[in-house]
């Protein structure tokens, strides 16, 4: 375990180890990153070996991810596609992540990035004010979404491939796009949470030729995601398409 002290880091951190990194709270503790085209926080779990790491990140804020990619990053996704490395955390390979009372914020691309096989808990954090996605998985990534916050982001949450994600008692809002946003084969569980006031739709399939294009699931219930002629509307509607409507019952 890595406990940090009150004030501002700056640097950037790469986790390649089951480790703690526990801070005082996110108001106090805050790692600014320093090294262009790279994430502030970087775990990379092994892609082929049977071990998983674990890591755990409590009380602190992640910010200042700047920069385009940097071309000479390492750990190359193993699905082929090279996403922006200019983000808050990016979490790759055998890895299961807890993220605990945590603020992710006003990063240059994405808030929190899941590739491969990697394994995240979100509770009780917020993930704001990020120039891309608060949150984007691809490949077979998961994630598991408690009481937290995704706000002011380009797209509140991007799933993709054939990722997962469960979504409980949460607030997804304010987003420049859509508040969730899934492609491909993606899994979404969404329960009791609130999508609001995001300029596209409250929750969208990408459907390029229509719905046999989407081979993914999506489930849920009792939600809170208002059309752009209700309160903190959605501005191009609640769902798209329409068949998502079973989410607000």
């Amino acid at each position: 375990m890595i406990c940090l002290p009150a004030g501002i880091w700056e640097e950037n951190i790469k986790i390649e180890k089951s480790i703690t990194l526990r801070g005082m709270g996110a108001e106090q503790m805050i790692i600014d990153g320093i090294e262009d085209g790279y994430p502030v926080v970087w775990i990379m779990g092994p892609e082929e070996a049977v071990q998983t790491i674990s890591v755990r990140v409590e009380g602190l804020t992640i910010t200042g991810a700047e920069g385009e990619c940097a071309d000479k990053a390492e750990g190359i996704s193993a699905t082929g596609l090279r996403p922006c490395f200019a983000t808050g955390v990016l979490i790759q390979g055998r890895a299961q992540v807890a993220i605990t009372d945590a603020t992710i914020y006003e990063n240059r691309w994405n808030g929190l990035v899941l590739l491969d096989t990697a394994q995240a808990e979100i509770i009780g954090s917020i993930i704001s004010g990020n120039r891309v996605n608060g949150i984007e998985l691809r490949g077979s990534a998961k994630a598991v979404i408690t009481g937290s916050t995704i706000s002011e982001n380009r797209t509140g949450i991007w799933i993709m491939h054939s990722a997962k994600v469960e979504i409980t008692g949460s607030t997804i809002s304010d987003s420049g796009a859509d508040g969730i946003h899934l492609w491909n084969e993606a899994v979404l569980r969404l329960v009791n949470s609130r999508i609001l006031r995001n300029l596209g739709y409250g929750v969208s399939i990408y459907l390029p030729d229509g719905w046999a294009e989407f081979t993914g699931q999506v489930t849920g219930s009792g939600n809170l995601i208002p059309g752009p002629d209700e309160p903190d509307g959605n501005r191009k509607g609640a769902v798209c398409p329409p068949e998502l409507a079973f989410l607000m019952l």
